[in-house]
C-alpha cells in the first residue's frame, strides 16, 4: 500500500510538473530527469508526510481506508526519503539559472528567498531529529496527534514554500495553463496538514 502510494503520487505529480513547466510553460525538455522531476519528488514526499498524520482519521471516518492508519509510520519513513532525495536534487540545482527568483542581481540570496531557504533547513533538521515517525506522535500513531516536531516540520515547510514561490502566487495570469505552481501547492497541502494537527 505504501509504495503504491508512493508511486502513485509521483506518478500523478510528475505529470502534473511535466505538464506545467514543459508542456504550457518555457522549460526544455532535457530538464525532466532533474530540474521538473525535483519538484515532482518534493511534492510526493510531502505529501507522504502529511498523509501519515491523516491516516488515522482517515481510517476512522472511512473504514475502507482503515489499513492507513496501520500505515502511517511507513508512510511517514517513505515521505521522510522523499524529501532527503529532493534535498540532494536541489543542492545539484540551487543556482539563479534554476531559480532566479531567490536572488537577487548580484548573485546574493534577497531576504525573502533567504528565508525560505532557512526555512527549508529546519524542516529538513526537525524531520530528521523525529525519526522514524516524521508527523505521528511515536507513542500512539492511533490518535493521530500532532507532535511539537512535526508541528514544526510542516510549519517551516510552508515558510519555505512562501520563500520560493510567493512572487508567483499573485500572477494566475502568468500561470502556464492558467495551472498553480506547485509550491502553491505544498503551501496548501502542509498549511492543511497542520491546520489539522492544531484543531486535534
Amino acid at each position: 500500500m505504501v509504495v503504491r502510494a508512493g508511486v502513485g503520487l509521483l506518478v500523478v505529480s510528475g505529470a502534473y510538473a511535466a505538464l506545467r513547466y514543459i508542456g504550457f510553460g518555457d522549460v526544455s525538455g532535457s530538464q525532466l530527469p532533474l530540474y521538473v522531476a525535483n519538484k515532482s519528488v518534493a511534492y510526493a514526499g510531502l505529501a507522504l508526510l502529511a498523509l501519515a498524520f491523516l491516516a488515522a482519521p482517515l481510517g476512522r471516518r472511512f473504514p475502507g481506508l482503515a489499513a492507513l492508519g496501520l500505515r502511517a509510520h511507513e508512510l511517514g519513513r517513505a515521505g521522510l526519503a522523499l524529501t532527503a532525495l529532493h534535498v540532494a536534487l536541489s543542492v545539484a540545482l540551487l543556482a539563479p539559472t534554476y531559480y532566479p527568483a531567490l536572488f537577487d542581481e548580484s548573485g546574493h540570496y534577497t531576504t525573502l528567498g533567504g528565508v525560505g531557504m532557512l526555512a527549508g533547513a529546519v524542516a529538513l533538521v526537525a524531520l530528521l531529529a523525529q525519526g522514524r515517525t516524521p508527523v505521528l506522535a511515536p507513542d500512539d500513531p492511533g490518535r493521530a496527534r500532532l507532535t511539537r516536531l512535526g508541528a514544526l516540520v510542516l510549519a517551516a515547510t510552508l515558510v519555505h514554500q512562501v520563500g520560493l514561490g510567493w512572487p508567483g502566487w499573485t500572477t494566475p495570469g502568468q500561470w502556464p495553463g492558467g495551472l498553480p505552481p506547485i509550491t502553491l501547492l505544498s503551501a496548501l497541502t502542509a498549511g492543511a496538514a497542520l491546520a489539522l494537527g492544531a484543531r486535534r
